[in-house]
This record gives structure tokens, C-alpha cells and sequence, in this order.
């Protein structure tokens, strides 16, 4: 098969699924490796990046994947990692130079994502790297407003103790990580 024969989903599908094998004779034929699929505007480590492929995103990065590709929505591939928890993931395009302050379209950073998560771990290495706790998205909502808005009732003035409703689970740990980054409350 020639690299004009082939679709630009084949290699995105083979990403999302894990297939590595599938993968590295595309990009052996010459498959672009930052093609788009039609559909979800996604490259195929935008999507190893979503279903925790570590080995395919290595790959990926070897042969040149853009780290800081965006998808439709104006999502990352560390964006996605963070809104997943996926902390292996995001450590690898860290590594790779992954910008953690990007924005998407509607200004979210990869630390907001990771709040959502519930993520104490996602939280702490993209602050570990450098992300911005202050940072606003077009709401004007930084972390800790995402964190605080997620929370099932209300809690008093100064409560770092404050659970999400996405998940139901208590992050005072995602709180203690914000505030120690300097995050007002």
C-alpha cells in the first residue's frame, strides 16, 4: 500500500486502539504522524493521549507527533490526559515539552481539566510543572472556582475541604495543592 492509498484515520484508529504494531508500519510506509482524522479534527496522539497508550505516544514523539496539536475544540493531548487523571501520560508529554499553560478554545488550561478530574496527582505534577494556579478561562473561572463549583453544597468562607460532585469524592488534597500554589480563596 502506498502512504496516498492510505486514509487518515488509519493511523489515528490504530493510536486510539493501542495498536503499536499497526502503528509503526504506517509511519515506516511514510504516514504523516500529525495527520488529522475528518471527523473530530484529532491526530493520533491527540488520541493515544485520551485512552492512555503510553507506548504509542512514545512513538508518536519519536517521530516528530506536534505535542501541542489541537483538536476541534482546541484541546491538547496534555488537556485530555489531565481531564482523564491519566498522570503517566501527562509526565511523558511533559517531558516532551508540552506547553502546561495552553488554552482551549474556551480558555481551560490542562490544570483546570485535571480539577474537574479529580486528580490530586494530575493536579500536583502539572503544578509541579509549571502550570498557572491564577490563570482565568473565558468564564473567568480559575481552579479553584472549577473546584469549588463542583462542590454538592455549600461550604463556609476560608473551606478548604470541599467535595466535587463529579466524582463524590473529597479533595481537600486538590484544594491544599491550589492554595499552596498560591490560589485565593
Amino acid at each position: 500500500m502506498r502512504v496516498s492509498e492510505l486514509d487518515s484515520d488509519d493511523l489515528v484508529f490504530a493510536a486510539r486502539h493501542g495498536r503499536l504494531d499497526a502503528l509503526k508500519a504506517l509511519l515506516a510506509t511514510g504516514a504523516d504522524v500529525n495527520v488529522r482524522n475528518a471527523i473530530l479534527g484529532d491526530t493520533a496522539l491527540l488520541a493515544a493521549s485520551s485512552n492512555k497508550h503510553i507506548e504509542v505516544i512514545r512513538e508518536l514523539l519519536a517521530h516528530g507527533a506536534d505535542v501541542d496539536a489541537k483538536d476541534k475544540a482546541g484541546l491538547t493531548s496534555l488537556m485530555r490526559a489531565a481531564a482523564a487523571g491519566y498522570v503517566g501520560v501527562i509526565e511523558v508529554l511533559l517531558q516532551a515539552g508540552a506547553d502546561v499553560n495552553a488554552r482551549s478554545d474556551g480558555g481551560d488550561t490542562a490544570l483546570m481539566y485535571a480539577v474537574m478530574s479529580g486528580s490530586a496527582d494530575a493536579v500536583g505534577v502539572l503544578l509541579a510543572a509549571g502550570a498557572d494556579a491564577h490563570a482565568k478561562n473565558n468564564s473567568g473561572r480559575t481552579s479553584l472556582d472549577i473546584l469549588k463549583a463542583g462542590r454538592p453544597f455549600s461550604v463556609g468562607q476560608g473551606c478548604w475541604e470541599i467535595i466535587t460532585a463529579r466524582r463524590g469524592t473529597y479533595n481537600s488534597r486538590i484544594a491544599l495543592l491550589l492554595k499552596q500554589a498560591g490560589a485565593e480563596q
